[in-house]
Order: structure tokens, then sequence, then C-alpha cells
């Protein structure tokens, strides 16, 4: 059963505008209307009525009712207005009232209970007049607990309006009547009164008013003179005209006022004199039309990342370093600027990654993508009472500035890696990029409290001391971004989400689209571990940093190929596994022979390397208890640490990790079970990254359990 449709009727002087051109009646027939177009009269349509019915559905039709009607255009063409809407709010009233007047006179007229004269037309008068008054005091008036109306007090009087002459009334009627009725040819003239176009200054004067506001964009506009500035010039060029009128016996010029100066100046065309004094970067960025720009509506289609310089003087706290430092260094240590990095959702606002830096750069970028795709469990554990960080997932744009960091291929090729595109906005064009911009402004709240800020410029900062009155350490500084932004920010209403709260839109949009899955840890350490270069391979495996890794497809590999010098990747924050390139395209997920090293980072067992080093000097050989019970107690000291400093990027470079590896060196041996040969079978490269087969197996117990040693 097809649904009803709706059959219109229009009048011959109407106008049509449907999908966005202009049309007129012509004729009404069963199936349809015949229109013509107005912008061609010899060209007609016709629309029948189901397709006249869906285009008003679609709101493509839009009418003028009597658009054509003689009365109605001259009423219009009086009024200089469409529609008694379209008049300000106090001449609306009036033309109200004045039809309130004239309408019912004529209804009192044709009931036989007034006429024109005068004396009648007073009484008419009265009589609308308090039906009027009636009116207003019942739309002011309150409605009591009885359902009566309560007038307002003497003191909330309404304002009452002076009631036509009867002279007045008949003008007013004469006009409606002319018009047929039309209140819209009402409205008073009162706009044109006056001249405001002849100039009360000699045309000369006039001249040279224009040509100093002109100056304003022009000669004036480099030093960026003032108008009052300009004013005075003008009174100087005058004293010499009118000096030279006196020696003439000429009637002297009088000097146009400042304000006369400043409506010329006003007049002027407002982007052309801000790009005159200012420049055209400001201009544009200042009064470029603004649009709503790249809409994301789905968790992770969109991401910003940028760099904020913090305003803040930190007290940096370099642990267990500072003894090798001179007094001075450690003085121009103690006290710096550092940078944030972070990455925004633009869907929901949700902060997807952060990190503090000392300097921009590809390994503060790299280390704040990471931590955008990676679970944030640790950097919760900042503070104990904050909700979880739960914001990660791969995301689909990632959009960044024209930083030469961010176009080098060094950032690019991760990103591409995690099969994301990566888009770069026109330099200077911050609008491109304005949610991560957004957040920076909204940032500064977390430094509110503190002191040591540097504020926006020299002007704000005034005699403040920011480096003397320095008092946060960079550990309290990435406790508190935590906090700030865990606690406060996602759970705060978001003027850019109608009021909601970014968690609560995070949490409503990933139920409706979800989110792609994060990549594997394998995956990261691929795409964003440090790569070691010339690492050989032989039949205990690849070691790095007196820790040896090996599998059964890594010895596969080894008995192919006889002897093998790879590169391998290590993710720092995690060495229980390393990732080794057995050719093109193809990694190797190499697990850690030793066993407790899950979650142990980097810098964590290098320190209980030296740990051991100093305590069992005199020891040849440790077993693997004493460096298991050493590394957990290691982790135990570098935890509160470690969590307090969580934002601080801390990437090593490819030559960095490289020199480590081969300064390192132990003057002790660790006991370890060996590790047999294994015999070559599988496909080595079915897949670019592939997870390690379980670790190789000890060979059976024996009274002689056999060792081998790791320098």
């Amino acid at each position: 059963m097809s649904s009803p449709i709706l059959y219109f009727r229009f009048n011959s002087k109407d106008r049509l505008w449907i999908e966005g051109k202009a049309y007129r009646p012509v004729e009404r027939e069963e199936e349809g209307h015949l229109l013509l177009r107005e912008d061609d009269l010899n060209t007609e349509r016709f629309f029948s009525n189901e397709e006249l019915d869906k285009l008003v559905l679609a709101g493509e039709v839009r009418i003028e009712r009597s658009a054509f009607r003689p009365e109605v255009m001259r009423a219009r063409a009086k009024a200089e207005a469409q529609r008694i809407n379209d008049l300000p709010e106090r001449e609306r009233s009036q033309v109200a009232r004045r039809e309130i007047y004239c309408t019912r006179f004529l209804e009192m007229v044709q009931a036989g209970q007034a006429t024109r004269s005068d004396k009648s037309m007073k009484r008419a008068i009265s009589t609308i007049e308090g039906e009027i008054n009636e009116a207003e005091w019942a739309a002011a008036a309150r409605l009591g607990k009885d359902g009566d109306l309560i007038r307002p007090r003497v003191d909330q009087e309404i304002r009452t309006h002076k009631p036509p002459s009867p002279k007045t009334l008949r003008r007013s009627l004469d006009i409606l009547e002319g018009a047929e009725g039309q209140a819209l040819a009402l409205r008073k003239a009162y706009r044109r009164c006056g001249d405001r176009l002849t100039s009360r200054h000699p045309a000369d004067v006039c001249d040279l008013v224009d040509e100093i506001s002109m100056s304003f964009k022009g000669e004036a506009a480099e030093a960026r003179a003032s108008v009052r500035t300009l004013h005075k010039q003008l009174g100087a060029k005058l004293l010499v005209i009118n000096a030279e009128r006196k020696a003439a016996d000429l009637t002297e010029y009088s000097t146009p006022s400042y304000h006369y100066l400043l409506s010329r100046v006003k007049e002027l065309h407002a982007l052309e004199t801000l790009a005159s004094r200012h420049g055209v970067d400001i201009a544009e960025a200042k009064m470029a039309a603004v649009a709503r720009g790249v809409m994301a509506t789905r968790p992770l289609e969109r991401v910003e990342i940028d760099e904020w310089k913090i305003d803040l003087y930190t007290v940096f706290e370099h642990h267990g370093l500072l003894e090798d430092l001179t007094a001075d260094e450690i003085s121009d240590l103690k006290k710096q600027r550092f940078w944030l990095c972070a990455i925004i959702d633009a869907a929901t606002r949700v902060i997807l990654g952060m990190k503090i830096g000392k300097k921009v750069g590809v390994q503060l970028a790299l280390d704040t993508v990471e931590m955008a795709v990676s679970p944030k469990v640790p950097y919760a554990r900042i503070a104990p009472s904050v909700s979880r960080w739960l914001f990660c997932g791969a995301f689909e744009q990632l959009v960044h500035d024209q930083a030469k960091w961010f176009m080098s291929l060094a950032f690019r090729t991760p990103i591409l890696d995690l099969g994301s595109e990566v888009l770069a906005p026109p330099a200077g064009k911050a609008r491109m990029r304005p949610k991560i911009e957004r957040f920076f402004r909204t940032a500064k709240e977390a430094l509110a409290f503190f002191t040591g800020r540097t504020f926006e410029n020299v002007v704000v900062k005034g005699d403040y001391d920011p480096v003397g009155r320095a008092s946060l350490t960079v550990p309290e500084l990435c406790e508190v971004f935590v906090r700030w932004t865990v606690e406060q920010y996602h759970n705060s209403p978001h003027r850019g989400l109608n009021e909601q709260t970014p968690a609560r839109a995070w949490e409503k949009l990933t139920k409706k689209y979800g989110v792609m899955v994060a990549p594997h840890s394998h995956d990261l350490r691929a795409i964003f571990g440090v790569r070691v270069k010339g690492l050989t391979v032989h039949p205990s495996g690849v070691e790095f940093c007196g820790l040896f890794y090996n599998c059964l497809e890594l010895q596969e590999f080894l008995q192919r190929r006889g002897s093998a010098v790879l590169d391998i990747k290590v993710n720092h924050r995690d060495i229980n596994c390393i990732s080794v390139e057995l050719g093109d395209n193809c990694w190797l997920a190499v697990p850690c022979m030793r066993s407790g090293m899950a979650h142990v980072p980097l810098d964590v067992w290098l320190a209980t390397r030296q740990a051991l080093r100093r305590q069992h000097e005199d020891e040849s050989k440790l077993d693997d208890t004493i460096v298991k019970e050493s590394v957990l107690k290691m982790m135990e000291i570098a935890k509160a640490a470690e969590q307090r400093t969580a934002l601080v990027t801390t990437r090593p470079t490819t030559e960095q990790l490289t020199k480590l590896h081969r300064d390192v060196n132990f003057p002790f041996e660790f006991l370890r079970p060996d590790i047999g040969p294994t015999p070559l079978k599988g496909n080595l490269l079915a897949a670019a990254i592939i997870p390690a087969r379980k670790a190789l197996p000890a060979p059976p117990s024996s009274t002689s359990k056999p060792s081998r040693t790791i320098k």
C-alpha cells in the first residue's frame, strides 16, 4: 500500500523557490502544477503531485505568498523589508499596535459602534487602548494558587504607550486600506530622517581627511600610527592651509573631530588594513573564514599531535648521576624548561598519549605515538586514586604540523607501518589542527598553582623571576600532568562535545563504532624499537648487554647460514624479548633465555649489573638465584622513580644502544642452563614478524650439570 501524498494549492501571484530556482504558478491540473521559470519566461516545467510532495518533504520548496501582488510589492518597497519580523524590535511593536487600532476600529465601524467623526473616534480609541493595556497587564501577570491572575505591584506597572489621535488613526486607516490590508505598510519613515550623505565639511577638508585615513593602512601602517596620531597630523596640515587662506583673506577651515576621522578609518577594508599593519599571516589567522573543519565521527578516526613548551621552569633531578657532574653543570641542569608532546583524539577529545622531553625531535614524537597506541596502565599507577587510562588503539589518520622532525622519514615510516595515514596541513595553518592547539591552552590550568611560571609574554610576566621561584621537580611535573589529565580533563564537561566529558564521549562512541585493536608488543617492538646493529649470532643465541636471546627459529637460521651478523630491535621499556632481522621485511621475536626478565626495563637491568659488580667482585661466578633476587630488588627500588617519571621520554638512539652494548662488560660470569643445537625445520620467512616458539629445552639432567658462561 503506497503512502498518501499531499496536494498543494498555489495562487497565481505566489513565487515558488524549488531547488534554488524561482517559479510562478501558471496552471493547476489534476496530476500536478505547471510552473513558469522566473528567469526565463519562455520555459515552463510541469511538477507532478508526487514530485512536489517529495520536494516539500526534502525541504527543497519555499513559497513567498502574494509576492507579485502590486499592493504587497508596494508595501514591501515602502517598508524596505519582506516581513514584519525583519524590522527592529521597537518598530515591530509600533506596527503591531497601529494594526490593532486600525483593525479593531474597522470592526467597531462595521458593528455600528463607531463612525469616523473625531468625537466617535476618540471614544473608540479609548476603548481600544483599554483592551491593549489589559492584554499587556495579563501578559505580565502571574497565576495564583487558585488559578486567578495576580496583577503586578504598583512599582512594577507595565509602561503603556500614547494612543493615536483621530487624525493619526485616519492616516493609518488610509495607508492600510490603500495597501489592501498589508500591515507592513504601516511602518513609519523615521529611519529616513536627517541628511547622512552630505558632509558638513568643505570638499578640500574631506579630501584631506580621506588622504589621512588612507594612510592608516598605507604610509602609517609600517609604524602602526594610531588614529590619535593621525588626527594630530590632520590638525597640523590644516594649520598650514589655514595660514595660506588667512593670507588670501579666505575663511579658515575648522578641524574635523577625532571621532569623524575615526569613523572614516573604520570604513577602510578591515582585512587589508590588518594585513598592512600586522602582516599577511596575522591577518589570515585572525580573519580567515572559520569552518568546522574536518570532522571526526568515530574514535581514532583522526588524531592530532603537537608540542608545547611548558611555561614553567622546573628543577631537574638526575638521579644517580649528579656525582659525575661539576657544580656549574649541576646548577645549569637544575633549572630548565621542558617540552610536552601530546596526541588528542579529534572525535572524543581524549588524550591518547603525552610525553615530556628536554627538546623536541623524532625521539619525543615517537615515544608519544607509541604511548598513544599502547595500554597506559603503568602511567595511571603514578597516582593510585586515578581511574584507568583506557584510551588507546590503532588510529586511522595522524595530523601534524610542518616541523622537520614530523616530516622526516624516521617519524613518518613507523606511522605508515601502523597502517595509518599521515597528514601535514600547510605551515602556519594552526586552525587546521584546532583540537590539539586548544588542549595546550587548557593544559595551562594544570600549572596554575605552582611557582616558576613564565606566563605568556614579558609584559604579563613583569618583574616576576621564574628561575628564582622554580619549585616543581620533573617527577612532580609528571604526576601533576597525569593527575590533571586523567582525573580532571577527561572527566570535565567539554564545550566542543556539547558539555559531555571526553571520557563519556569515548565510552559512548566506542560502544557505537568500536576501535581497532592496539598493535601487539612484537609489532610495536618491530615498528618503534631502537635498532642495534652488527650483533653476531652463535649457538648460544644473540647476546645483548649480557643477556642471551635464543629460540628454535633462530638456531635453524644459524644452521642454514653457518654464521650471521644481524641487526636487532630493542624495546627499552621491556627487554624480555628482542626482534632479530633475519632478512628483508622479516623480523623474528626472540625471548630472553634468563627467566624473570618480563617487563624489566633496560636501565633497571643495567643498574642490576652495576650493583652486582660492586657487591660480588671477589666471586668468579653467580648463579641464577642471586641474579634474579638482585633484579627484583632493583625493580622495587626503581618502581617509585619509574612511575613518577613515566611521562619523561627516555628513548635511546641507535648509536647510544650500539655503543652501550659494546662498552658493557662484566668481570665475572653467570651460571646458566646450556642450550644445544636443534634440527632445521619449518619455513622461516613465512611472515614479516615471526612469533618465536617456546624456548629451547635444556638437556636431561645429570650429575655433572653443563653450563655456558656469559661474559
